[in-house]
């Protein structure tokens, strides 16, 4: 058996060392080795693994299960979401993924030229606190796009209230959100969203499928009517 060492930082793990776990295990695979791995912690083992599946091998079906209480810092969920941070990266874009230094009101005009509606700072503040997963992008320290995910933790996970800066539309940012969000979601038994009229293919693309009989009861049923999120069920 031969024995390999590579050295990974608990905390501020360098790209290099991701580069070198890819091209060994690359490596001994092309060999026909067996190959075992381990770690005493396995959250660096597991996100390199998924790393290694998804952007090495192309598999579509890689999966990234964490350790229970587990919250990658900065420097991991780079690592984790790379093929996000490389799309975007022409941008230069900021992901923040906490709402401790949100400015509600900035939020709130977000959502206003979108345009999504008027969201007051208040109430963006208690929806996005009680959202398990949130994505806020920032270029140059300016907002320009956001999502959210209301999840229980192990059932059902609910995206919304996604939007984009009028300037920054049709750039993938929202497409980058919206997949952030499925990513942070996953291990959920359903992952769920309602789409605005006419957008169904997107999502669709996605990984979302029609559901056949959701229903809903929305506090102003008129308005949801007229937007056609809703539409009246005849009974016979």
């Amino acid at each position: 058996m031969i024995y390999i060492h590579i050295p990974i930082s608990w905390d501020n793990p360098e790209m290099d060392r991701l580069d070198l776990f890819c091209s060994t295990l690359k490596t001994l695979q092309i060999k026909n080795k067996k190959v075992f791995i381990h770690c005493a912690k396995n959250y660096r083992v597991s996100i390199f693994m998924y790393h290694y599946k998804k952007n090495i091998l192309k598999d579509k079906s890689a999966k990234l299960i964490l350790p229970k209480g587990f919250k990658p810092n900065k420097t991991w969920r780079k690592i984790i979401h790379q093929d996000i941070y490389k799309k975007t990266n022409k941008l230069n874009l900021e992901w923040v993924y906490n709402s401790d230094d949100i400015n509600w009101n900035e939020l709130s005009n977000l959502y206003k030229i979108a345009p999504l509606g008027d969201k007051k700072p208040n109430d963006l503040n208690t929806v996005f606190t009680n959202s398990i997963f949130k994505c806020f992008v920032y270029l140059d320290e300016v907002l320009i796009g956001v999502g959210r995910a209301l999840a229980d933790g192990f059932d059902c996970s609910y995206i919304c209230d996604v939007a984009i800066h009028p300037d920054y539309q049709s750039k993938g940012i929202g497409k980058a959100i919206v997949n952030e969000l499925i990513k942070l979601s996953q291990g959920h038994n359903k992952i769920i969203l309602y789409s605005n009229p006419g957008k169904e293919q997107f999502y669709s693309k996605l990984g979302f499928d029609t559901m056949n009989t959701a229903m809903a009861i929305f506090k102003n049923k008129e308005q949801a009517l007229e937007y056609k999120l809703t539409r009246k069920v005849q009974y016979k």
